[in-house]
């Protein structure tokens, strides 16, 4: 289709419009409008972009992957497009790929920060520290303040167990950006190691105070490495049962503090909050029952919650 002045106009349009509609959660009708625009502009990588990455946040990769497809056979060297290609790749447990597109879009455009954190993650989680610090302190030269670099490399000291050296890189980024959940969520696991006091806790549950959603997001991906982790289980738990007020997530916190249980049967108070999660529910009478096991494990307990 000719591009007309008033063509290109429709486009860009609709093109805003899916963005609206994104912001507003209508992401069907957002596919339409891209899509729509698309018809006008087959070629527009903005737009296809736009679709690939509301596809992957609605896990559809398959299709995410085709727009993107689509994309580097307009521009091979398209460097959003590299690394969204490259993360579908990671969550289908293509790690080799993934890595392989990380990597293309920091040797096409070695000063692109982006390009460097998603690289330097992927080695990481892979193993390879040794190379994801030299990546990221290439992307530090860059941007010395760059909060998820310095997040990334004390990640990669920390599995490189130099636990001292990423709590000082924890600390950079968090005073970079205070608001870096991750961050303070990998200084406490390493905190603890050393303080033995109650700070590290304190400094968590700040953590979970300033980004309830985004600490339930970490706690669960830790769940899925960790499942064994009683305290992982009580802090998903408490984020369901007094953060979010959506429906189901008090039957979620619920499961979830019995998961807790069925690993540590003798903590007393996992069996008190359960019993404060069923009345909230209404359940009293089961309520009850975990309020007097919580008793008998614990005689200081209450024996009905505050």
């Amino acid at each position: 289709m000719e591009q007309t002045p008033d063509l290109k106009k429709q486009a860009l349009l609709l093109h805003t419009k899916g963005n609206n509609l994104v912001k507003r959660g209508k992401f069907d009708d957002a596919l339409k409008s891209y899509d729509a625009a698309l018809e006008i502009n087959s070629q527009s990588e903005k737009t296809l972009l736009q679709k690939a990455r509301l596809l992957f946040d609605l896990k559809r990769y398959s299709e995410s992957a085709l727009a993107l497809d689509r994309i580097l056979e307009i521009d091979s060297k398209n460097v959003e497009a590299l690394v969204e290609r490259g993360s579908v790749f990671d969550v289908q447990g293509l790690s080799a790929e993934a890595l392989s597109y990380f990597s293309k879009a920091v040797e096409i455009s070695p000063h692109n920060i982006m390009a460097r954190r998603y690289l330097g993650r992927k080695l990481t989680n892979m193993g390879e520290c040794d190379r994801a610090i030299q990546i990221i302190d290439d992307g530090l030269k860059i941007d010395a303040c760059d909060d998820e670099l310095l997040y990334l490399k004390g990640f990669a000291l920390q599995k490189s167990e130099k636990y001292r050296e990423a709590l000082d890189f924890f600390d950079r980024a968090i005073s970079a950006n205070p608001k870096n959940t991750p961050a303070k969520f990998r200084k406490f696991l390493v905190s603890i190691r050393f303080d033995k006091t109650e700070k590290p806790f304190e400094l968590f549950w700040d953590a979970v105070d300033d980004d309830p959603r985004g600490m339930l997001s970490i706690i669960g991906y830790s769940l899925e490495s960790a499942p064994e982790n009683g305290f992982f289980w009580y802090v998903k738990a408490v984020i369901l049962h007094e953060y979010m007020s959506f429906i189901g997530s008090k039957e979620e916190a619920l499961a979830a503090i019995s998961c807790a249980i069925e690993i540590d049967p003798d903590d007393a108070f996992n069996w008190f909050y359960k019993g404060s999660i069923l009345q909230c529910l209404g359940r009293n009478e089961e309520a009850s029952q975990s309020m007097k096991q919580a008793q008998i494990l614990e005689k200081e307990l209450p024996l009905e919650s505050q």
